[in-house]
C-alpha cells in the first residue's frame, strides 16, 4: 500500500467505526458526579456553528449611583459629581435616601449634575461622599418633547468550545476471557463515561478560556462559571470558624445581592461543609426533593425558600480538597450548554489501528458554556 500525506475521508473509514450519540446517556451514568453538566444539558442546549461562539448581553439601565466628592456638598450646592452620570438625564428626579432629599436634574455633563435642591417636601441637607443616589424617574413638563435617551449598548461576549477525549481499550483476548460480573469492556465503558463527564464538569466550573495557536492546530480551552463571575459583587465569604449567627448574616447579605438580578430561583451547588452549615442555620426551612421526581434529573435537591427567592441546593461531590468550603449559585435561565454542531458527547467505536488485536473506543465532546449576565450568578465560600 502506498503511503500518502492526503487526509483520509469518509470513504477510507471502515463501516464499523461508528459514532454513537451519548449526549443524554452520559448524564445518566451517575448524575450526582457532575450535576452542573447534567442540569445544563437537560435544561437548555444551544448548538453552535463555530469553535468561538458569541452572544450579546444588554442590561437594564441602573437606578443607582453614588456621590463622588471626598468633601461632600453643602445643602446649597447645585453642581454635584456622581460615579455615573450616564444613568441620569435632564428632567430626572433623583433622591438621596440617607437624607430623603429629592432633587430635579436640570443639566448633565459627563458625571457632573446640575440640580435643583430640595425638590419636594424634604428640605435640602448636607451630602457626604459615597451617599447613594436613586434615580426615581423622569418628570416631564406639560407639552414638552421627549427627554434625552438613556441606554446601555449591547456588548459581545464569547467563549470557546473545548475538545474533551476519554479513550479506553481492551485486547480481544481479555474480551474473550470469561470473568465474574460484566465484561471488562462494559466496566471500562461505564467508568470512563463517568470520568469524561467529570472532565467536562471541572471545565465548566473552573476553566479559563484560551485559544492556543502555537501548535500545528488550534487548541481551545473553554471558560467556566468561575471566570465569568470573577470580579462581580456576588462573591461572598465568611470565616469558617464563625458561629451560626455570623454565618447566617453573611449568607443573607450574599443572597440579597444574588437575587437583585435575574430570576427568583437559583441553583446552588454546594460543598458538604457549606450544606452542613446551612442545615444548621435553616433546618426548619429546608425541604428535601427526592431524586425520583422527574424535574430533578436524578439529583437530590434541597429547597430553601429565602426572603429573597427560592434556592435549590445540590450537593456537589467535586467540591472537595481545596474547594471543600466552596459553592457556586447559578441562574440556570442564563446558562446554556453549547456543543459544536454534531460534536456533542458521543462514543466513537473501533478507532484502533486496522491490524491491532483489540478494540479501542473513546468518548468525545466538543462544547462549552454560554454564561449570560454574570450578575445573576455568584459564589460563596467559608474561609
Amino acid at each position: 500500500m502506498a503511503l500518502s500525506d492526503t487526509a483520509r475521508g469518509n470513504a477510507n473509514i471502515l463501516s464499523n467505526r461508528i459514532k454513537i450519540d451519548m449526549s443524554n446517556e452520559i448524564a445518566l451514568l451517575k448524575p450526582r458526579e457532575f450535576p452542573f453538566t447534567v442540569i445544563s444539558k437537560r435544561m437548555g442546549t444551544r448548538p453552535v456553528m463555530n469553535p468561538k461562539f458569541e452572544w450579546m448581553e444588554q442590561s437594564y439601565m441602573a437606578a443607582w449611583t453614588q456621590i463622588n466628592n471626598g468633601a461632600g456638598y453643602a445643602d446649597s450646592a447645585t453642581s454635584i459629581v456622581v460615579d455615573s452620570g450616564a444613568v441620569i438625564a435632564v428632567g430626572d428626579i433623583v433622591k438621596i435616601p440617607r437624607t430623603s432629599e429629592q432633587m430635579l436634574v436640570t443639566g448633565v455633563s459627563t458625571n457632573t449634575l446640575t440640580v435643583t435642591r430640595g425638590y419636594g417636601v424634604t428640605a435640602a441637607a448636607a451630602i457626604v461622599d459615597d451617599d447613594k443616589v436613586l434615580v426615581i424617574g423622569n418628570a416631564a413638563m406639560q407639552g414638552s418633547g421627549a427627554p434625552a435617551e438613556k441606554y446601555n449598548s449591547p456588548t459581545a461576549v464569547y467563549n470557546y468550545t473545548q475538545i474533551f477525549k476519554t479513550p479506553f481499550a481492551v485486547t480481544n483476548t481479555l474480551e474473550a476471557t470469561e470473568l465474574y460480573g460484566p465484561s471488562e469492556y462494559a466496566r471500562l465503558a461505564s467508568m470512563k463515561g463517568i470520568e469524561h463527564g467529570r472532565s467536562i464538569e471541572y471545565a465548566i466550573l473552573f476553566g479559563e478560556r484560551k485559544q492556543d495557536t502555537s501548535g500545528a492546530q488550534t487548541r481551545n480551552v473553554t471558560g467556566g462559571i468561575q471566570q465569568f463571575i470573577a470580579g462581580t459583587a456576588n462573591i461572598g465569604s465568611t470565616a469558617a470558624s464563625g458561629d451560626n449567627a455570623t454565618v447566617r448574616a453573611a449568607i443573607n447579605t450574599w443572597l440579597k445581592g444574588l437575587f437583585t438580578y435575574g430570576s427568583g430561583k437559583k441553583t446552588w451547588f454546594v460543598s458538604p461543609n457549606i450544606l452542613s452549615r446551612v442545615s444548621d442555620i435553616a433546618m426548619d426551612k429546608l425541604q428535601v426533593v427526592q431524586a425520583d421526581k422527574d424535574k430533578t434529573f436524578g439529583l437530590d435537591v434541597v429547597q430553601w425558600l429565602t426572603p429573597f427567592g427560592m434556592i435549590e441546593m445540590i450537593l456537589h461531590p467535586l467540591f472537595t480538597d481545596y474547594f471543600a468550603n466552596y459553592s457556586v449559585a447559578v441562574d440556570m435561565e442564563n446558562v446554556k450548554w453549547s456543543p459544536l454542531k454534531g460534536r456533542d458527547t458521543h462514543l466513537e467505536q473501533n478507532i484502533q489501528n486496522n491490524d491491532e488485536d483489540g478494540r479501542k473506543d473513546q468518548y468525545l465532546t466538543e462544547g462549552g458554556l454560554e454564561i449570560r449576565l454574570p450578575l445573576t450568578h455568584g459564589s460563596f465560600s467559608l474561609t
